[in-house]
């Protein structure tokens, strides 16, 4: 289980879609085995994205689900408190 709280300062140039990286265990590398968290977001409201971890990987990619894309930093505010958790196989 990995677990983290953090609050977002300055969104800045940022483009591409929201990742999450460093989690301390590489996640199982098993082809089609993707796992999954939740990421809770608290601005002005709450909103809740989905966390997606890729085989043999240690980034959460942050997966919007409605419509179901990657979220970007339009997902996100200055300010905004980030809180996510996941439970995902490692390899041994």
């Amino acid at each position: 289980m990995v677990q983290g709280h953090f609050t977002i300062t300055n969104l800045g140039s940022s483009t591409g879609n929201a990742t999450i990286t460093g989690l301390p265990f590489t996640s199982k590398n098993t082809t089609n085995f993707s796992q999954a968290g939740t990421i809770a977001l608290n601005y002005l409201g709450t909103q809740t994205l989905n966390a997606w971890i890729p085989p043999n990987s240690t980034t959460v990619t942050v997966w919007s689900p409605g419509p179901a894309t990657f979220a970007t930093k339009g997902n996100f505010n200055t300010n905004g408190e980030v809180i996510f958790g996941a439970v995902y196989e490692c390899e041994p």
